[in-house]
């Protein structure tokens, strides 16, 4: 069942390759990866343990019958997919990686954020987003702190999401629809997309695309430099090394920068509609939180509010077609 998008993944591997090997990369670069390797294995092990703490307590908390649920699971359909699903989806988040890594050398940042600044604020009514933004949190002071734990959470969602797709579904149409939506989402969005409308997004404006000019985004600075100072903002010091690993002499890093389309946005909304016939409560649950990491990502500047539209259009248009290829 999982040979068409094994290879299809093998395939975005060979194009990444060419990539690589096309820029001369040193093998040493490589070894930016390894922490997310040992990262995924770490969750795979703690997820692992939930399972087993469950099945325990489900058990009637007998080291006997936890020896005995382990031992079938272990040798079910489900176990077994679930394995090969993760190989494929980690390969996949690192092949993704490694593409972001490379967006500036096949296609410099420069030519479409000016645009994208443009389109912003006609979209918008002749102002940014951001103001917007900046206004209603003179009226809600806790706005920014809950803002910035958000925009995390779309990792979360998605590794959990992910991970019960792979281990715990039965539904093997279910299981194959996630996992092609997923292999989708990130060729298409976070590579293709992203290679083509190579941006960097509001907050790294200044850094890597006005370089001393004039800075459209100089009234978002200020105003999370002094939140910032008021009640500690993550994101606000994430920008400097995120603009380090992307300008550096490395060619690969363990991540760069890379706004159009929003990743953050999509992934939130693919797992939104994955949970949907899945589970009410955990479908209800994130699609609540989906419009926060919105805003999260547009506050914080990361974003522009069309990179979050686009990523949006995206999942809605593969999500079909992740159904008819699975």
């Amino acid at each position: 069942f999982y040979k068409p998008i094994a290879a299809v993944v093998a395939v975005f591997a060979l194009v990444t390759a060419a990539q690589a090997v096309f820029l001369k990369t040193p093998t040493s670069d490589f070894s930016e990866i390894t922490p997310m390797i040992g990262i995924s294995l770490i969750k795979f092990l703690i997820f692992m343990a939930v399972l087993c703490v469950i099945a325990f307590v489900r058990g009637g908390y007998s080291i006997s019958a936890l020896k005995a649920r382990v031992s079938v699971y272990c040798q079910s359909e489900v176990f077994l997919f679930g394995l090969m699903g993760t190989i494929l989806m980690l390969v996949c988040s690192i092949l993704f990686i490694l593409q972001k890594c490379f967006i500036p050398y096949f296609n410099d940042f420069g030519f479409w954020d000016p645009l994208f600044v443009g389109w912003e604020k006609t979209l918008h009514g002749g102002h940014f987003p951001q103001e917007w933004m900046i206004s209603l949190v003179a009226h809600l002071p806790w706005l920014p702190k809950l803002l910035d734990i958000t925009y995390g959470l779309w990792f979360i969602v998605l590794y959990l999401t992910g991970a019960y797709c792979l281990y715990c579904d039965r539904d093997l149409q279910r299981r194959l629809h996630f996992l092609w939506g997923y292999v989708l989402t990130f060729i298409v969005g976070g590579s293709i997309a992203a290679l083509a409308f190579s941006s960097v997004g509001p907050i790294f404006y200044a850094e890597l695309i006005a370089q001393g000019g004039v800075d459209p985004y100089a009234f978002l600075h200020s105003h999370l430099a002094a939140e910032d100072a008021r009640v500690g903002l993550s994101f606000v010091h994430d920008r400097h090394w995120l603009v380090d690993w992307t300008t550096d002499a490395e060619v690969i890093n363990l991540n760069s920068i890379s706004a159009m389309p929003s990743m953050h946005n999509a992934t939130m909304l693919f797992a939104a509609i994955y949970l949907k016939s899945v589970n009410r409560t955990a479908f209800w649950l994130v699609a609540g939180m989906t419009p926060l990491v919105f805003l999260a990502s547009v506050y914080c500047g990361f974003h522009y509010a069309i990179d979050g539209y686009a990523g949006y259009l995206l999942v809605l248009a593969l999500w079909p077609v992740a159904g008819w290829a699975a």
